[in-house]
């Protein structure tokens, strides 16, 4: 976190961009930028931060720009909070006969989309199978 805090020239107007309110400020150092209120807010209250870090609605709602639901995470962590769970999908394992979850994303593309064999339970069964596949026994 960097020390100086932001100074408000102008705001908060909008809603502008996606939906949340802009402002204006300036910090010690003599930069001037337009941030989202709610940053601004936060900001204020613990000084400027990094600009990877984002600074996120604890309840969803847009509009509450109380500093007791807002929260700072990082990108990583804010994406996590945004992005759907992932749908599971039953497998079988084709070499030891195992049955397993995996999510879309843990597939390799090119087994679902041409029809190749695994998906497997494991690195083990997978290298079991590829061995087997070299030496020409299957």
């Amino acid at each position: 976190m960097i020390d100086d805090k932001p100074i408000l020239r102008s705001g908060p107007t909008g809603p502008y961009k996606h939906g949340y309110k802009m402002c204006m400020v300036k910090y010690a150092d003599g930069t001037i930028r337009g941030i989202t209120w709610h940053r601004y807010i936060y900001e204020h209250k613990y000084g400027r931060l990094p600009s990877t870090t984002h600074i996120h609605h604890i309840n969803g709602n847009r509009s509450d720009n109380r500093l007791e639901n807002l929260e700072a995470k990082t990108e990583a962590e804010h994406c996590r909070d945004h992005q759907p769970p992932a749908p599971t999908h039953n497998y079988i394992c084709p070499w030891c006969g195992n049955k397993f979850e995996r999510t879309d994303r843990d597939i390799r593309h090119n087994q679902i989309q041409q029809k190749k064999a695994g998906p497997f339970c494991g690195r083990s069964c997978g290298a079991s199978w590829g061995r087997e596949k070299q030496l020409g026994r299957l």
